[in-house]
């Protein structure tokens, strides 16, 4: 099947036809004798991919597939037991794509996060204002029957500010319901406890007071992440535009601008990239290239408000292009000559199905504007490869090896079927206009 990059309507077609013989799933409330419409087909396909995941679980895996060769039991947990927020919240707004044909499966999964046990915290942690526990952030990682998940103690920025996210694109689609309204709960309590760690200089902590990672116990309360302030920075936007008061909508607007200059304090002017993150203690920044960092500022900035900014402060033309230009020399993995993917880091040999996914969306963005050949080149070759890689139910695993692989940021990707890979290939197969920025 070929199909060009820069018209996805066709490639939509073509795959649309690929599914159109799945089976009718017993809560579809589609009546069996009106003929479907690409939305009908597209909701289908998604709910068929999510059930991989979920099987009878109230809530879906992160990963499926064999653990046999996962050794470390921290990791064998993860892959077996849990589902990493962010991933879950990538596959909450793949389903809220189809509001009218997804429905039940949104209402059961808010529900068990609504009644999940301690799965937002089984103590106290300190944002430094009154938030109860029970309104608090969420783990980053929890169990698939809406559980704690042993060793699991960080509930961080980045993986609320996607649920956060989720929700208000669940708001959104299903007003004036009580599905919209639970939604909403979670939305506003991880709204509010995101601004509380908000700094004066606008960057948002990556997590409470006394919240220790598994490996090092690095204080995450004094490290800001790039990548999570990226993710807080819709959330801001949505809640000063849907604030249930105007002195909310301030409030938020005003933690949104102040963000989003803290962002653009994140490029490094040497290297031409955004940097990771920084420590609050003493202003060091972590001057590592991280490719998600790149793409995912362009697709929350927008093309056009990211090039604006940064003409303003950095006499930067055409910085979205350039910047992925960037990436696709530091992180771009290459197979005879040809771009295939994007590496987690500036390694340039292990393709992240994610990450690259997140380039190619970025790139689609920024070629809309400009025309460039060598990025629509790689781009539309690291979509053909990834269409290869996808099984009939457009499930991608995490990375294109069979090893854990360190991903040189801190944590490991594991080598199986992995549920944001898939929700992201999702976006890209059905919905290519949108991202999961988008609210």
């Amino acid at each position: 099947m070929k199909c060009s990059l820069l018209f996805k309507i066709g490639m939509c077609a073509c795959l649309l036809l690929t599914v159109s013989h799945c089976s009718k799933n017993d809560s579809d409330p589609i009546p069996d004798q009106r003929e479907e419409n690409k939305d009908s087909i597209a909701a289908r396909a998604v709910r068929d991919m999510t059930a991989e995941f979920q099987g009878t679980n109230p809530l879906p895996r992160s990963f499926i597939g064999s653990t046999a060769n996962i050794s470390d039991p921290y990791q064998k947990n993860i892959a077996e037991n849990g589902v990493i927020v962010y991933d879950l919240a990538v596959m909450l707004k793949a389903l809220a794509l189809y509001p009218q044909y997804n429905k039940a499966e949104l209402e059961a999964i808010v529900g068990s996060l609504r009644d999940g046990t301690d799965i937002r915290s089984n103590r106290d942690f300190d944002y430094g204002t009154d938030i109860p526990a029970e309104h608090g952030y969420f783990y980053k990682i929890i169990d698939v029957n809406a559980r704690w998940l042993q060793d699991q103690t960080m509930p961080v920025t980045g993986e609320n500010a996607w649920l956060a996210n989720a929700m208000a694109s669940i708001v959104k689609a299903y007003p004036g319901t009580s599905l919209g309204q639970e939604a909403d709960n979670i939305l506003r309590d991880l709204a509010t406890a995101i601004l509380a760690l908000q700094t004066d200089e606008g960057y948002v902590r990556m997590a409470p007071k006394d919240v220790r990672n598994n490996y090092g116990g690095v204080n995450f309360n004094e490290i800001v992440s790039i990548e999570n302030n990226i993710s807080v920075l819709p959330v801001f936007r949505h809640m000063a535009e849907n604030a249930a008061s105007q002195a909310d909508k301030s409030k938020y607007q005003a933690a949104s601008d102040k963000l989003r200059n803290a962002l653009l304090e994140s490029y490094n002017v040497a290297g031409k990239y955004f940097n990771t993150g920084l420590t609050l203690v003493d202003g060091v920044k972590n001057t590592s290239f991280a490719s998600d960092c790149q793409t995912w500022m362009i697709l929350a900035f927008g093309v056009d408000a990211l090039d604006g900014a940064m003409q303003t402060k950095y006499k930067l033309a055409n910085a979205s292009l350039e910047i992925l230009k960037t990436t696709l020399n530091l992180a771009g993995v290459q197979e005879n000559g040809n771009y295939i993917g994007i590496d987690f880091s500036s390694r340039k040999t292990v393709v992240c199905y994610e990450w690259t996914l997140g380039f190619i969306a970025a790139a689609r963005k920024v070629l809309v504007k400009t025309s460039d050949a060598q990025l629509k080149d790689a781009a539309e070759k690291m979509a053909k490869y990834i269409e290869g890689k996808q099984t009939e139910k457009k499930i991608l695993k995490y990375i294109n090896t069979d090893q854990i692989t360190d991903t040189q940021h801190g944590w490991y990707a594991l080598p199986l079927e992995h549920l944001a890979s898939s929700a992201w290939n999702v976006f890209e197969v059905f919905a290519p206009e949108k991202t999961p920025f988008d609210i």
